[in-house]
């Protein structure tokens, strides 16, 4: 290990100053900081020319600020120290960072502090997005820094939040449901290589640096990171792109000129673990190398073979590289494996590589970071699956959350592309505003139900659009409560149905009318007698039922064709409606046969005089078409008590009295009790 410090330490140093993934800098004993590694200014959001000569309390947050002075103070006192605490970015963001600060001696003499910063920014946010409902996802989705788009399996955007329009110019509604258009036409063969492994394997890949276009045409160098969506079956069924503008980055020219002393306590207090193989052979490993691979001491890795700690999955890919090493500075992309510990168990990692030259020698340097408990709090976000699904299926449904007296906490960006009102127009007001007066009502009785039953519900309900048109609209809502019973709030997820609605009404009004003349059917006229009848019943009125048809209507449609048969029924139909009043029922029994249903007569000859002034109607010729006929009707007539006492037989009296017109020669009208007179 002395010859590596001693001949290649440099090398190896600054290979790890210029890559590590963590935030390196060094403080003077006044806590002015005198330089600072790429990864510093990735995190805080100054360049490097920013941050030296800048006080480090001027970063941390006011709340942590005495707690991180004096941790600095024992430092400054020989003192190791290892904390957490909250630092603001330039842009004024807080972000979550681990600290291990270490007493930097030049000649016994602590001539300053070396830092090592990692960020728990993700960590900490991953923790705090379990406690948060599904709500929130949008307004995260909405207000992240990066770039975000969602595009379905055929490539189409689906959605880019603000960040997305800011970075690359696009307005939101210029793009949906077109190709993602900010990949030049150079680099679209090797970018779709990669989506179609996504859609097609699950694949994910992370911070995969590409040239992307702009609206105006410019270019931008940006990190993208895009993964598979799934739905709640492990289906996928689009993909989701993370893009962070690195173009700066890209320009920044890194000069660390650090000595031996502090590249030999960068590696040793590195919080990551770092190793440096060559051919295989493990050379150098740091202190952080005992915990991850569980080995009692260094001495169990120097000189042993890199393959010992390798998970198979990964040993292929690991000795080919080995054969791939022939120059210095070729970088590892950051990517997910598993290593195997002493004891036979595996852990997944994150590692970054570096080819470096050792003993004039291709080598390589590997840092890792320990994926445990980010795959634990992966593991947990999973497990919230109802979140995901709710999510994955109703992004463009409407959702919303309404507390307990209606007011809207959160209402989604689709509200405005259906109802024309922007979100932020709902939240803070309640509910009725935008609901139709008939179904408040209706719906405050099931949301108060849902409370007490604490079971989810779907009803159907009218809202107001910008146009002041009323939608119709189906909500599933499920109520939502804290840990301790209490209720917190509905969720709502709701889409148009007026289409379905529509045709639901048409359906209904064939149900019940015949498609020819458009009155009723038998069906109808069956129950309106029925309830005629109740009614006649009990205020004790009689009713009539008048049975008629077309005399000779067999001959006129056999001979000039049905059309004119159909067109002589709807001119049958409208004189005979108006020869009833409003609350006289007309309906089609079927063919050329009618049925007239008079719900309130006081004697039978009343319905005899409404015959007749039917069949006068009639007596003018027929003029269909071209044609120019002759034809009358024949009516039978059936009455409420005297002739029946059921639906059933005041129908059947009526079309034996039609019978009987017919008998004594058409046009005429003919009762039942005549009938019974005359036998």
């Amino acid at each position: 290990m002395n010859l590596l410090f001693s001949e290649s330490s440099i090398e190896i140093y600054k290979s790890i100053i210029q890559y590590n993934p963590d935030a390196i800098f060094i403080l003077s004993v006044d806590g002015i900081m005198m330089e600072v590694n790429q990864a510093v200014s990735k995190l805080s959001g100054y360049t490097e020319k920013e941050l030296i000569g800048k006080l480090y309390e001027e970063m941390v947050m006011p709340e942590n600020l005495e707690e991180t002075k004096r941790y600095f103070s024992k430092v400054l006192q020989g003192e190791t120290c290892e904390y957490e605490t909250k630092a603001i970015q330039k842009n004024g963001d807080v972000i979550f960072l681990q600290v291990k600060n270490v007493p930097l001696l030049v000649n016994d003499e602590i001539a300053g502090v070396f830092t090592v910063a990692k960020d728990m920014t993700e960590l900490y946010k991953m923790k705090y997005s379990l406690q948060q409902m599904e709500g929130k996802f949008k307004s995260l989705f909405n207000s992240a820094g990066d770039a975000i788009d969602i595009t379905d399996l055929d490539g189409n955007i689906i959605d880019v939040n603000p960040a997305f329009e800011e970075l690359y110019g696009w307005k939101r509604e210029e793009i949906i449901g077109k190709p993602l258009p900010v990949i030049p036409s150079n680099n679209r063969l090797r970018f779709q290589s990669k989506v179609d492994r996504t859609k097609q394997l699950g694949k994910y890949y992370k911070d995969m640096e590409v040239t992307c276009v702009k609206k105006d045409g410019s270019y931008i160098d940006v990190s993208l990171t895009f993964s598979p969506i799934r739905d709640m079956h492990g289906s996928i069924i689009g993909t989701s792109g993370i893009t962070r503008d690195i173009t700066e980055k890209k320009q920044l020219e890194l000069s660390l000129k650090e000595s031996e002393e502090r590249y030999r306590l960068l590696v040793e207090s590195s919080p990551e673990p770092i190793i440096v193989y060559q051919k295989g052979k493990i050379l150098y490993a740091n202190l952080a190398c005992i915990k991850l691979l569980g080995v009692s001491s260094l001495e169990e890795l120097i000189n042993k073979s890199i393959m010992n700690y390798v998970h198979p999955d990964f040993a292929q890919i690991t000795e080919e590289r080995f054969q791939q090493i022939k120059e210095v500075g070729i970088v590892q992309e950051t990517t997910e494996k598993k290593l195997i510990r002493k004891n036979g168990t595996s852990v997944d990692v994150e590692a970054t590589g570096i080819s470096i030259r050792h003993y004039g020698k291709p080598a390589f340097l590997m840092m890792y970071h320990d994926l445990t408990k980010r795959k634990q709090t992966e593991q947990a976000l999973l497990q919230s699956e109802e979140k995901y699904r709710l999510i994955a299926e109703n992004m463009t449904d409407l959702v919303c959350i309404l507390d307990q007296e209606g007011y809207f906490k959160y209402a989604s960006p689709s509200h405005e592309t259906v109802l024309g009102f922007p979100s932020e127009a709902y939240v803070g007001k309640k509910g009725r505003e935008w609901m139709h007066t008939d179904d408040f009502l209706k719906v405050r009785k099931i949301l108060d139900e849902m409370i007490k039953t604490k079971e989810a519900g779907v009803f159907e309900y009218r809202f107001r659009d910008v146009t002041k048109n009323w939608l119709w609209l189906e909500a599933k809502v499920t109520p939502i409560f804290e840990k301790d019973g209490r209720f917190k709030h509905f969720l709502l997820v709701s889409r148009e149905i007026s289409e379905r609605k529509m045709y639901e009404e048409q359906l209904a009004h064939m149900a019940y009318h015949d498609t020819l003349t458009g009155i009723a059917n038998r069906r109808v006229i069956n129950h309106q007698l029925e309830r005629a009848l109740s009614n006649a019943k009990s205020q004790g009125h009689k009713i009539a039922v008048l049975y008629l048809d077309l005399d000779h209507f067999k001959k006129i449609n056999d001979s000039l064709g049905h059309d004119v048969g159909d067109e002589l029924l709807k001119q049958f139909t409208n004189k005979v409606q108006n020869c009833l009043s409003k609350d006289d029922v007309f309906a089609r029994q079927g063919g050329d046969e009618f049925i007239i249903l008079l719900t309130k007569i006081k004697e039978e000859q009343e319905a005899v005089n409404i015959a007749k002034s039917i069949l006068t109607t009639f007596q003018e010729p027929w003029k269909v078409r071209e044609y120019t006929f002759q034809t009358t009707s024949s009516i039978g007539i059936s009455c409420f008590p005297d002739d029946g006492v059921t639906g059933h037989k005041l129908l059947q009296h009526a079309d034996f009295a039609l019978y009987e017109a017919k008998r004594a020669g058409r046009n005429n009208v003919k009762t039942y009790r005549s009938m019974k007179r005359s036998t």
